[in-house]
């Protein structure tokens, strides 16, 4: 028996909440809410949904992971080089 974050070579490896966080991830002019992304997990048939406080709390993450992303000039950069007021 396979648990759903498992990958099965018979069927796609990707699961329901994959693609929805992958979404999420991906789609950078996009503003996700809350009711979005337990919509797309309904729809996906995810069981055992996420709490708004949950969805939230990952969102958050995702924003702060973001700012490794950012290049010279942007205020994150500069703040995460910042390493006198570390």
């Amino acid at each position: 028996m396979s648990s759903p974050t498992q990958s099965n070579f018979s069927s796609s490896p990707v699961t329901p909440r994959d693609r929805v966080w992958s979404g999420v991830v991906t789609e950078a002019d996009t503003e996700f809410t809350v009711a979005d992304i337990q919509s797309r997990l309904r729809r996906d048939g995810y069981e055992g949904e996420p709490s708004e406080e949950t969805i939230k709390r990952v969102l958050r993450s995702m924003g702060e992971l973001n700012v490794i992303q950012h290049t010279d000039g942007s205020p994150y950069y500069n703040k995460q080089t910042d390493f006198e007021n570390l």
